[in-house]
């Protein structure tokens, strides 16, 4: 074989490879070019359209380098009905953790959203908007089962959550556990605002949230495990109330309309385990004030819950004429007709009795 001959080969051979390679780098260079993202953009919204059944537009698509990217004014409509609209939403992507069959997103946030679930799910409905949501994936793996999540963060929302009756027949068949363990860096929320509907509006639960978090939490949908490592909340208002109870009350503390304000509490050691149900938690601050009057300054105890048995431990509670001290353990049972069961209560301290007249 000549020389020549030689050369010819590797020129073919390095045309070949090469063909292949300045294609694909110049099929990534074009998506950062904004007429092919936007023929992008129209092609993808056509497909998931027609596979949901929903009306799905996208204004605008942004890719720049080296993989953020930035979605401007979604809306996802089914039946004249807008299910979610968002202003702007924005997601970092690790090409290296997708080729590993990692979920390769770093970041996603949404900013100025609404979301109305409609009629999708029968029991429940969810309205609401917010200013921002914000959540980092520090490391997720496809094939484990497992999550790592930084920093999440969702401020100035208005939620609202209404549960319905219906005449469905219960599922009692055994659904198969999630394989996830999701690890929880730090969750907050500022700024926001919760109400919860049960069904017929026989009972309504609404907070407003100044600042709330969450830090080392662990979800594991395996074992139905669950905890953090403290949480700290601190709400203006929280409102408890039943529209349509009869009861009138006269003073002190109404069971049927409890409004409180200013509510801070801070936990540590939480953990709950489903089956044996067993729930762990200390509290080390809880502070309050119901509209009565009655005001709680200082509150600390260790409770332990499970299936037959609950039990408060290192009680120490103080307003600001009293202080109580104490323990509790107790046996449901206790409270069941014919059936044994344990109650020991110890209690020492001051009350103060205009305090107990409120």
């Amino acid at each position: 074989m000549t020389s020549r001959t030689k050369r010819q080969i590797l020129r073919t051979a390095g045309i070949v490879v090469a063909t292949p390679l300045a294609l694909i780098l110049l099929l990534g260079i074009l998506f950062y070019v904004p007429p092919i993202q936007r023929w992008a953009v129209q092609r993808v919204t056509e497909y998931a359209s027609d596979n949901t059944g929903m009306q799905i537009t996208l204004k605008e698509v942004r890719l720049s380098f080296p993989l953020d990217l930035s979605l401007n004014e979604l809306y996802v409509v089914e039946e004249g009905d807008t299910l979610l609209a968002v202003d702007k939403a924005l997601v970092d992507l690790d090409m290296s953790r997708i080729l590993r069959l990692r979920i390769g997103v770093d970041a996603i946030e949404l900013r100025d959203a609404t979301v109305h679930t409609g009629e999708m799910i029968s029991s429940v409905t969810i309205d609401g908007q917010l200013a921002l949501f914000h959540i980092d994936v520090s490391n997720a793996n496809l094939r484990e089962g497992t999550a790592l999540v930084g920093k999440t963060l969702l401020q100035g929302a208005d939620i609202s959550i209404a549960l319905h009756e219906t005449e469905e027949e219960e599922d009692t068949t055994t659904s198969t556990p999630l394989p996830w363990n999701i690890g929880l860096e730090e969750v907050g929320i500022a700024e926001s605002h919760l109400v919860v509907h049960m069904p017929g509006d026989s009972m309504i639960v609404e907070t407003g949230i100044a600042e709330a978090s969450l830090k080392e939490g662990g979800v594991d949908l395996l074992h139905s495990v669950y905890g953090a490592k403290s949480l700290t909340l601190r709400a203006d208002s929280v409102l408890y109330t039943l529209p349509y109870d009869s009861v009138q009350q006269t003073g002190g503390i109404n069971p049927s309309n409890i409004v409180i304000s200013n509510a801070q509490i801070s936990a540590e050691g939480i953990a709950f385990h489903q089956d044996p149900m067993l729930l762990t938690v200390s509290i080390t601050q809880g502070a309050m004030r119901e509209q009565c009057g009655v005001q709680l300054d200082s509150l600390q105890c260790k409770v332990q819950c499970t299936a037959e048995h609950f039990a408060l431990s290192g009680l120490r509670l103080k307003t600001p004429q009293s202080h109580l001290e104490g323990e509790v353990q107790m046996d449901y049972a206790a409270f069941t007709p014919q059936q044994s069961g344990k109650l020991d209560v110890r209690t020492q301290g001051s009350i103060a009795l205009h305090e107990v007249m409120l």
